[in-house]
């Protein structure tokens, strides 16, 4: 059974990113409040998405990689009226995240189910 899906959005992140580095002080040297953080996250998308809009591909090594691919025209249906749609070519953006990823994911969620039983 999956358990509910927590979202965590900017502020979230940031305010965890800035208990971390409170509680690391000594060893990381760096000293961001909350909204220091939420600024570098910005940033950071900004950053992406102008990478992403040039064509550039993303990779964080050991997460993941972002990319943008073209799509072909393709036949869908309109689930509200029944009819049949063409769907125009385009750009989207498509993620690969890495097996050591993966694996560290699957890992976290078998001993929380592990955990329950």
């Amino acid at each position: 059974m999956l358990n509910k899906s927590i979202i965590v959005g900017k502020t979230t992140l940031a305010e965890r990113i800035s208990e971390n580095l409170k509680r690391q002080k000594k060893q990381t040297k760096i000293n961001l409040n909350k909204t220091q953080v939420g600024e570098m996250i910005d940033k950071l998308l900004e950053e992406i998405e102008t990478s992403l809009l040039k064509g550039e591909e993303i990779r964080l090594q050991n997460y993941f990689s972002l990319r943008t691919v073209m799509t072909k025209e393709r036949r869908a249906r309109n689930l509200k009226t029944g009819k049949n749609i063409i769907v125009p070519a385009g750009k989207t953006v498509r993620a690969k995240f890495s097996a050591k990823f993966k694996e560290k994911i699957a890992q976290k969620g078998k001993k929380k189910v592990n955990k329950i039983r």
